[in-house]
């Protein structure tokens, strides 16, 4: 049997595991990430995952060095494991004293001494066969969209520009090359287009393509001279659990780390409050965690 298992490899998962191994534990760990390129993993969908826009250069170093610590996180465990395409579909503990059960998508299973689930609360409430009425499955979340554009030329003067006019499809155009030289991507210019929306809106269920075309008008009206032959390359994301939604009762339906189940817990990005989400947040829950544990 397994000591240690963590559900999902994203930033949460990716700290915790982090943290267990400087703490010597790293033997003792494995990852279980259903994407092997990260590519479609939930922390690099979302629009904050690992975020490049900041308003400080500092703030923009500190995330690329981060960038390149999560980019070889294999190499920063050695002794753990990371097990990548496992889809996790089920999450059972049956007594207090048996092992904690992972069912992945592909039929393997796994019995862990001591299980630390890092998705978003619903996908964990739903693996664990969780009741409606608990309180996991009571915050709500909305989806990030987001292009990525790489253009011959600069778009707009600023770095970061909010959008407000209410029939704009979109909340937010950054230009991360205004911060990062262009040299850096081969002298192409970066774009963010990003926003968060419900997950049955059209903006998070129109196929990519169709979705920048309904888009390119608006860009026009920040910038009337801009045209699609500037576009060279572009790239698309969404996560569908990607910004939870804080009401005034949002600090009485965060979920404790502990879970019915005893040798299951709970860290997850939607647990970080008053702040809103943020790596330094992440680490100092990786900690908590892991201290929790009696593993630091």
């Amino acid at each position: 049997m397994e000591r240690i298992v963590i559900a999902g490899g994203g930033i949460m998962g990716s700290c915790i595991a982090y943290h267990l191994a400087l703490a010597g534990a790293a033997e003792a760990v494995t990852v279980l990430e259903p994407d092997p390129t990260y590519e479609f993993a939930a922390t690099p969908r979302a629009v904050g995952g690992i975020r490049l826009q900041h308003a400080l250069r500092e703030n923009v170093e500190m995330s690329l060095y981060g960038d390149q610590v999560y980019s070889a996180f294999a190499e920063h465990v050695r002794g753990g494991k990371v097990e990548f395409g496992k889809a996790v579909e089920s999450i059972r503990q049956d007594g207090d004293d048996a092992p904690a059960v992972v069912r992945c998508a592909d039929g393997s299973s796994y019995d862990f001494e001591r299980l630390i689930v890092t998705t978003p609360q619903p996908a964990f409430a739903k693996a664990a066969g969780l009741p409606a009425d608990d309180t996991v499955w009571k915050n709500q979340y909305l989806g990030a969209t987001c292009f990525v554009l790489e253009l011959d030329r600069s778009a707009i003067p600023y770095y970061w520009l909010n959008i407000n006019e209410p029939d704009f499809p979109f909340l937010a155009v950054v230009e991360h090359t205004r911060m990062i030289d262009p040299s850096v991507y081969g002298g192409r210019h970066i774009l963010y287009v990003g926003n968060y929306v419900e997950r049955d809106d059209w903006r998070f269920t129109t196929e990519p393509g169709e979705l920048l075309t309904r888009f390119l008008p608006y860009l026009r009206r920040v910038n009337p001279d801009f045209d699609a032959s500037w576009v060279q390359d572009w790239h698309f994301s969404k996560a569908p659990f990607a910004q939870p939604v804080v009401t005034p009762a949002y600090r009485a339906l965060i979920p404790a780390h502990e879970t019915p189940m005893s040798r299951v817990t709970l860290a997850t990005m939607a647990q970080i409050y008053p702040q809103d989400r943020g790596q330094s947040y992440s680490v100092e829950l990786a900690r908590e965690v892991t201290a929790s544990l009696g593993l630091r």
